[in-house]
C-alpha cells in the first residue's frame, strides 16, 4: 500500500498552484585562451544534454581584453553557441564592444551576429520581447520566472552620453517589466555582463529601489570578474547577486528557481558536488 504522505505529495504536485522548478545554465567571459574553444564547444554540448535545464545564458565578454576583434571571432562564437540544443540568450560585454579601439565596429559586429540571437531556436522569437529603443535589452518568461536581459557593461566609458542614455533605457526597461509582471511570476532574473560599480550608479540608484518595491525574489546575474560569487541581500533584502565563473574555470553554472520561498534560488557549479546556497 502506498504511504499516504507520499501519495499526498504526488497528488499535490499536480494540483494548480504547484509549478515545476525552472533550471537554466549561465556562463560568461569566454572563450579566451585557445583551449577555451573546444572547452566551450563541450560545455555547450553538455548543456544541451541536461534534461533539467531549459535554456542557457551567456553573460558577455566573448573574448579576453583586446584592441581589435576580427569578424571571424564573433562568427565563430555564434556558431558554437548555436550548436546548443537549448535556446541561448546573450548580452553584450565590454571586451567585444566598448573596450575595442573602434567601439562602433565592435557594436556593428555584435548586433550582426548576436542581436535577437534566440530566433535561431524555433518559437523563441514569439516569446521574447526586445526594447524598441535599444533591442539588446530583452525580456521573456520561462515557467514562473521572468528573465530580463540588459546591456550593462564594464570596462571603459567610451562615450559618456551613450553610457548615460543606455543606462536610462535599462532602468525604464526593468521598471516596465517589474510593473507589468502578473501573478504568474514568482521570481525574476536580471542578467547582464557588468558587476555593478560606481560607473553604473545612475542605473543602480533606481534599480535597487525598484527591486525592493517589487518584493518578490530577484537575482542579478553577471560575469565580469571571472570567479563565482553568491551574495544574498545585495543592497536590498530581496536581491541576490550572482557572479559566474569564466569559461576557463568551470562549466556553466546551473541555477534552479523554485516557485516559492524567500530564497527560491539554488545552484550547482557542476564541479564535484552540489554546493548549498548558504555560503
Amino acid at each position: 500500500m502506498r504511504h499516504p504522505f507520499i501519495l499526498f505529495i504526488a497528488i499535490g504536485m499536480c494540483l494548480p498552484g504547484f509549478a515545476d522548478p525552472v533550471s537554466f545554465g549561465a556562463m560568461g567571459d569566454g572563450p579566451r585562451e585557445g583551449d577555451d574553444w573546444p572547452r566551450l564547444a563541450q560545455q555547450v554540448f553538455e548543456e544541451g544534454q541536461d534534461k533539467d535545464t531549459s535554456l542557457l545564458l551567456h553573460l558577455g565578454d566573448i573574448t579576453r581584453g583586446t584592441d581589435v576583434l576580427p569578424e571571424w571571432y564573433y562568427a565563430g562564437v555564434a556558431t558554437v553557441l548555436k550548436s546548443c540544443k537549448n535556446p541561448v540568450y546573450i548580452v553584450p560585454g565590454d571586451n567585444e564592444w566598448n573596450d575595442l579601439d573602434t567601439p562602433a565596429d565592435g557594436w556593428a559586429l555584435w548586433t550582426q551576429y548576436f542581436q535577437k540571437f534566440e530566433t535561431h531556436w524555433s518559437g523563441r522569437a514569439v516569446q521574447t520581447q526586445h526594447q524598441d529603443e535599444h533591442p539588446a535589452n530583452l525580456v521573456f518568461q520561462e515557467g514562473h520566472v521572468l528573465f530580463i536581459g540588459l546591456n550593462l557593461v564594464g570596462g571603459a566609458v567610451h562615450d559618456r552620453a551613450e553610457w548615460k542614455a543606455r543606462h536610462a533605457l535599462c532602468v525604464q526597461w526593468v521598471e516596465k517589466q517589474l510593473n507589468s509582471a502578473d501573478d504568474s511570476v514568482s521570481a525574476v532574473v536580471v542578467f547582464a555582463q557588468a558587476a555593478l560599480g560606481p560607473k553604473h550608479w545612475d542605473f543602480s540608484r533606481t534599480f535597487f529601489p525598484l527591486v525592493e518595491k517589487f518584493e518578490k525574489p530577484v537575482m542579478f546575474l553577471h560575469g565580469d570578474h571571472h570567479n563565482f560569487q553568491w551574495e544574498p541581500g545585495f543592497q536590498v533584502p530581496n536581491l541576490l547577486r550572482v557572479q559566474v565563473d569564466q569559461v576557463t574555470n568551470a562549466p556553466p553554472l546551473k541555477i534552479t528557481v523554485a516557485e516559492s520561498g524567500d530564497m527560491p534560488f539554488s545552484y550547482d557549479r557542476r564541479l564535484l558536488a552540489v554546493v548549498p546556497p548558504t555560503e
